[in-house]
């Protein structure tokens, strides 16, 4: 099912069908669901996404995927300053570290 809604551009909808089906154990299909949520998020979200991030993080997805993409984005993109600021909230360190 989520292959078929990224497909027709309803990638936030493929996110919460993932994200639904996790259990409390970590079993491995739950880590691949997990994973393949944060690989959705990663590849699709962009900054004027905020209503399906508002939609996404009232079932679960944790804020930080959010600045990942972003920062991903940013990076593709050659926006180093925009690269940075949305990597110091995802991980201080690696910000430095990219920065040096």
């Amino acid at each position: 099912y989520a292959a078929q809604l990224v497909a027709a551009g309803q990638w936030e909808w493929a996110v919460y069908t993932l994200m639904c089906k996790f259990s409390k154990s970590s079993s491995v299909g739950s880590l691949w669901k997990q994973t393949r949520a944060k690989t959705v998020v990663l590849q699709h979200y962009r900054c004027n996404s905020n209503d399906r991030r508002e939609f996404l993080e009232s079932v679960g997805v944790p804020s930080i995927w959010f600045d990942e993409a972003l920062a991903l984005h940013c990076a593709t993109n050659g926006d180093v300053f925009g690269h940075l600021s949305h990597l110091v909230k995802v991980n201080a360190d690696e910000a430095c570290a990219s920065l040096e």
